[in-house]
């Protein structure tokens, strides 16, 4: 049986190179990630929904 689920935010980590597609989307920077195994820089974003 599924179950309904009430999401309130997005969280994800964004490679700083594509911020602003993130930014256009409605998510918004709430810090920088340090967990990335790549070296790539990533920002920590929400969008609430």
């Amino acid at each position: 049986m599924l179950k309904k689920i009430m999401l309130k935010k997005i969280i994800l980590n964004a490679r700083d190179h594509v911020l602003s597609f993130y930014k256009s989307s409605n998510y918004i920077a709430i810090g920088k990630y340090d967990g990335s195994d790549t070296g790539i820089p990533h920002t920590r974003m929400e969008k609430k929904i």
